[in-house]
């Protein structure tokens, strides 16, 4: 029961993203376009410079609007200066499994950092890195850094039940590199690579049984994501989170004393492949600004990953944010 209960908290730290210039359509010049139509007739105006200025123009106001645009599995980060609250339940990442109460704060050149304070009140340390590096009109490329260490003895809100775990620890190290295309005026693709490097290493004992153990996690995965923004306050999203390749390797010792002066024991290591279908999820849901600088988030999950930890393969998802 002990290794049961050591793999379930395992787990689920380990697992804890062409614009048309539709203005041109219009039969209505606006002066800009008549000021820049006319600088080009005379020779003023670098062709390169307005095309430039049209691509940017044709973006929609979810993207033009940084204070405001989605950061989620997206390349975006905060605006400079700019604070987000935020909070979840049965989310799926390494820094919202179960749930999330976050902090984040953005800098200048696209630097964002943050925390998940949930998880940090009960005993995990973790942190949240990213940097939006390259924005080019409708695209942008961003990577991230969301390191966590969990140590069994601060973890206080793990079951004892005559258990002890305090020797024990886990360390996520999951980087990723996330780009997005604003493909057209309310069409967003992102692609979100992801590669998590995990071990649990350390010891459990109990009156009877003492056990050794290291395990870990590599995985390497892909999470596409198709956005539709209706309009400024609202878009709609369908995300596939896809392990390409996934391996445990690991090491366990065990010795089992059956009654005083009488133990067994023994040791068996390996490598273990998780299945793709007990991993992968998609996701369907919908982001909307519900008052201003307040967004809100739900998304209907299904998948391997869903019943691996929640015991259900369609469950619920909610976010909501506050921006300051």
């Amino acid at each position: 029961m002990g290794f049961l209960r050591l793999k379930s908290c395992f787990l689920a730290c380990l697992f804890s993203y062409s614009v048309p210039v539709h203005a041109l359509e219009s039969s209505e010049v606006s002066p800009l376009a008549q000021s820049e139509s006319s600088g080009a007739a005379s020779g003023g105006v670098n062709p390169a410079s307005a095309k430039s200025t049209l691509t940017t123009s044709a973006l929609p106001p979810s993207i033009k609007d940084k204070r405001s645009r989605v950061r989620r599995d997206t390349a975006y980060t905060l605006a400079p200066r700019q604070w987000a609250a935020s909070t979840g339940i049965l989310g799926m990442g390494v820094n919202e499994i179960y749930g999330s109460l976050g902090l984040s704060y953005g800098f200048e050149h696209g630097l964002q950092l943050g925390a998940n304070l949930l998880h940090l009140g009960a005993g995990v340390v973790n942190a949240q890195i990213k940097w939006n590096f390259i924005e080019r009109g409708p695209w942008a490329l961003s990577v991230g850094f969301s390191p966590l260490w969990l140590h069994g003895a601060w973890v206080w809100v793990l079951p004892d039940e005559g258990v002890n775990l305090g020797n024990i620890d886990v360390v996520v190290l999951p980087l990723t590199v996330t780009g997005s295309w604003q493909a057209f005026e309310h069409l967003e693709f992102d692609l979100q690579t992801r590669y998590a490097h995990s071990e649990l290493f350390g010891d459990l004992s109990s009156s009877s049984l003492i056990f050794d153990a290291q395990m870990g996690l590599r995985q390497f995965s892909v999470t596409p994501t198709v956005r539709f923004h209706i309009q400024k306050k609202a878009s709609v999203f369908f995300r596939a989170k896809l392990p390409l390749w996934s391996q445990m390797p690991g090491s366990v010792e065990a010795e089992f004393q059956l009654r005083p002066g009488v133990s067994v024991g023994g040791r068996s290591e390996g490598t273990f492949s998780p299945k793709f279908s007990s991993l992968y999820l998609l996701s369907l849901g919908a982001r909307s600004r519900i008052v201003e600088n307040t967004f809100i988030e739900f998304a209907l999950n299904y998948g391997g990953a869903a019943e691996t930890f929640y015991g259900s393969a369609i469950y619920p998802e909610l976010n909501a944010e506050f921006r300051f």
